[in-house]
């Protein structure tokens, strides 16, 4: 869906309000930063947090997700934070 938004270019969002967003969210695959960033900055305008959940594909639920705003954004990040300190956490 960001592909295909950013395919389209910032004009349609442009073009609506959204400052009720407060949260943005992200599963399946990774998006590269690029992808991510327009997604932050153009979607979000710099101010929702991006939650990336983990393994809802797999279960039909969130099972892991960062705590928005406790866990800093970063664009191209695929590591589950919950697992940052251990050496075999390269999800």
């Amino acid at each position: 869906m960001i592909r295909a938004f950013i395919r389209q270019g910032a004009d349609w969002p442009n073009k609506h309000d959204m400052s009720s967003l407060r949260l943005l969210g992200l599963r399946g695959r990774a998006i590269n930063p690029a992808a991510w960033e327009w997604y932050h900055k153009t979607i979000g305008k710099e101010r929702c947090p991006i939650v990336d959940t983990w393994w809802q594909t797999e279960t039909g639920a969130i099972l892991i997700a960062p705590m928005p705003g406790a866990v800093p954004c970063k664009p191209g990040r695929r590591r589950c934070p919950c697992r940052e300190s251990s050496p075999r956490s390269s999800i």
